[in-house]
């Protein structure tokens, strides 16, 4: 019976090991105990920080909908607080913010929202957000279940267990 082999060399943090697979056992005389950080390209840094600002934001404007569709009460006002602060401490800067975030309030048609939050339709983890900033008044209004109801088809949710597993996490 023959048993396949091979060696595996490699390099890692500038420095050479190998791993030797015995049919379906690895081994390697040492293995590295960490491994440095990962340098992105400068482009790829500038294109992440980019999506990362858009994601943020498309949080912000997702909150300040969620918080003033029902009318701001102080425990939303004091999480959206927060959520201002997060991104950005200077006081002019926050104040811009507050005026672009007034706009999301009842007025607002879903459809508006919905152009400015889809990078969040990417992943569905956003769904968890959605439902702490309804529960943050300990009140989920049959706005806030409509809104969420939205929220996961344009998700493509259609499992109510894995809705509510969601809902669980927050």
């Amino acid at each position: 019976m023959k048993i396949p082999t091979a060696t595996i060399r490699y390099r890692v943090n500038d420095e050479d090991f190998t791993l030797k697979l015995i049919g379906h056992v690895a081994m390697a005389e040492r293995l590295p105990k960490t491994i440095k950080e990962f340098k992105n390209s400068f482009f790829h840094r500038i294109f992440s920080s980019f999506t990362r600002k858009r994601r943020r934001m498309a949080f912000l404007k997702l909150a300040a909908y969620i918080f003033q569709k029902d009318g701001l009460v102080a425990s939303e006002s004091t999480t959206l607080a927060c959520f201002v602060n997060a991104i950005t401490r200077r006081e002019s800067k926050q104040k811009k913010l507050y005026t672009v975030l007034e706009r999301y309030g009842a007025e607002m048609q879903y459809e508006k929202l919905r152009g400015e939050i889809k990078i969040l339709f990417a992943s569905k983890k956003f769904l968890t957000f959605a439902w702490q900033c309804m529960a943050v008044d300990k009140e989920i209004s049959q706005e806030d279940l409509k809104l969420f109801e939205q929220l996961c088809t344009e998700a493509k949710m259609s499992d109510e267990s894995e809705v509510e597993n969601l809902k669980r996490y927050a």
